[in-house]
C-alpha cells in the first residue's frame, strides 16, 4: 500500500534454511532501491529478493550475495533488473 494503490508482491520461491535477519535483508533491499531511484513497488521486490537470499542461508550475518544472483532473481520475480532502470 503507498497511499495510493493496494499491490500484491510475488516472492522467489526459495528454500528456507534460517530466517533469522529474513527481515533486515528486506529493508536492506528496500532501501537499496530507494536509493537507486526506483518506484516504491520495485523497492518492495528488491526487499523480497534480497529477503529470499537470506532465508536459504544459516545465520544472519557474513554472507555476500552476488550482483548476478539478486539480478536473476529480480528478472524472475519481477520482470526488471536494477541494469535496465
Amino acid at each position: 500500500v503507498d497511499g495510493e494503490a493496494e499491490i500484491r508482491i510475488n516472492t522467489f520461491p526459495t528454500k528456507a534454511i534460517d530466517t533469522t535477519g529474513a527481515g533486515d535483508a528486506f529493508v536492506a533491499g528496500f532501501i537499496k532501491g530507494l536509493t537507486e531511484e526506483l518506484p516504491t513497488v520495485k523497492c518492495v521486490m528488491y526487499g523480497n529478493v534480497l529477503g529470499s537470499l537470506a532465508v536459504e542461508k544459516l545465520g544472519a550475518s557474513g554472507h555476500k550475495y552476488e550482483k548476478e544472483e539478486i539480478e536473476r532473481r529480480l528478472q524472475y520475480v519481477a520482470r526488471f533488473t536494477l541494469s535496465e532502470d
